[in-house]
């Protein structure tokens, strides 16, 4: 009997707990069953979850604000009977057209997460999902996808905990909220390319765990390598840096509005290429250069 009181109890304690869940976290735990059932073959590790946003269809806003202005003019004794029919029949046309279009509120919620899979490289996807209102997914977006290095996932990992980027500074030293504020910004606010953005995050993040400082020379040439290793089809064993040149598209701007520099890639042939990246050193373009080569090293 004692055995299955105390079964009574853990039951009801859990159900409790689960109860006692905010939305944003019964809606965390939706999109991670539907990730992992989507993997089954796979391992998949969640890491950042969104705020849960609620969308609501403008036909259901404009019914509520009918119905809010009803209430109002009842309150204020100023709800008379021809106006009680004139809102009642707005309120039957919006709610036949809400119910022929089965409309309703979503919700939606953007994650962050990795898919392992055994001999190859880890991919991290940032997608947004919209979820129905009992929980299950809708659909997804997926916003980026990245094939991580190991080095990368370290990159990664260190950025995801906020671990301390600056040498001699500790972790709650304010340099360290405003670097990783400046590259949260950096991705989000990207339009154009999000994994040319996501890989400069990185190679910042990189450059900092390796010495302590924002290198703006180490961050383009780490850059340009990781590039040229998805380009150039044979293993190079050499490369050669040029200087970096500002990039001014205003000649009275007192600041540059990017970076170009060359790149020399010593193999069984040698190649040259030209990268071009803005201001934050997001690479925005890069050519192959004709020969003779070693006037764009001078």
């Amino acid at each position: 009997m004692k055995l299955i009181l105390l079964i009574l109890t853990l039951n009801l304690l859990s159900a409790i707990s689960f109860s006692q869940k905010t939305p944003g976290e019964k809606a965390e735990d939706a999109i991670s069953k539907y990730l992992t059932e989507q993997f089954k073959d796979k391992s998949y590790k969640a890491y950042y979850f969104g705020d849960l946003v609620k969308i609501t269809p403008s036909e259901i806003i404009s019914l509520d604000s009918l119905k809010h202005a009803v209430d109002s003019l009842q309150r204020r004794g100023k709800l008379n009977d021809s106006l009680t029919d004139l809102y009642d029949l707005q309120m039957k046309e919006k709610l036949k057209k809400i119910r022929s279009n089965k409309l309703f509120p979503t919700y939606e919620m953007d994650h962050f997460f990795v898919i392992r899979e055994p001999f190859k490289e880890e991919i991290l996807y940032h997608t947004l999902f919209t979820l129905y209102p009992d929980g299950k997914v809708k659909d997804i977006d997926n916003i980026l996808t990245y094939e991580l290095t190991d080095e990368e996932h370290d990159n990664y990992y260190h950025y995801y905990r906020k671990y301390a980027l600056y040498k001699n500074k500790p972790l709650n030293h304010p340099d360290n909220n405003k670097t990783y504020q400046y590259l949260e910004n950096l991705y989000l606010n990207e339009l154009d390319d999000k994994k040319a953005a996501f890989s400069t995050v990185l190679s910042v993040v990189e450059c900092m765990r390796k010495t302590g400082m924002y290198d703006t020379v180490y961050i383009a040439q780490n850059q340009a390598s990781k590039h040229l290793n998805t380009i150039v089809d044979v293993e190079f064993s050499e490369l050669t840096y040029s200087k970096i040149t500002p990039i001014k598209l205003d000649s009275n701007s007192t600041l540059p509005d990017g970076y170009n520099m060359f790149v020399r890639v010593k193999n069984k042939d040698e190649k040259a290429y030209y990268f071009e990246f803005d201001y934050d050193y997001i690479i925005r373009g890069v050519l192959p250069v004709k020969e003779p080569f070693d006037s764009y090293f001078e």
